[in-house]
């Protein structure tokens, strides 16, 4: 199951997924909207996570070419994970995890708020190759 608000990066995605013969059921809709009343055993998520006054540092083709819809989040790019924190401990199973994309300077903050979000789970932050944070990972 995959969801997106984009109904344009739903459909490369479909397109994706037909050319590598995938079984993937696309649903557009905001967040976890679209998949309000179900359960899983993994989550994988990139929503939009960087800050508006990041823009100075990022590369001009990233500002001319993708949709600042996927790239932007309000509240120093945390507004969507804040969200998320709310309501994915109702998505995802007892035994299941969760994966995150992340902005390389949000990690502490983040890992405290799933951590509140996850009591009973371990909640940790893979770097990337540069060594900066990338990833939250709740198991």
């Amino acid at each position: 199951t995959a969801t997106d608000i984009s109904e344009p990066a739903l459909k490369v995605a479909q397109g994706n997924a037909e050319m590598h013969h995938l079984d993937i059921r696309f649903l557009q809709g905001d967040l976890l909207e679209p998949v309000s009343l179900e359960t899983f055993d993994c989550i994988i998520s990139n929503p939009p996570y960087i800050s508006y006054s990041e823009t100075d540092v990022m590369d001009e083709s990233v500002l001319e070419y993708e949709p600042h819809t996927a790239l932007f989040a309000d509240n120093e790019g945390i507004s969507l994970y804040e969200r998320l924190a709310y309501t994915l401990p109702f998505h995802l199973k007892t035994d299941g995890c969760l994966f995150m994309e992340i902005g390389y300077q949000q990690g502490e903050k983040l890992k405290e708020l799933y951590q509140k979000a996850f009591p009973d789970k371990e909640v940790t932050i893979q770097q990337d190759i540069n060594g900066l944070d990338r990833m939250l990972i709740v198991k």
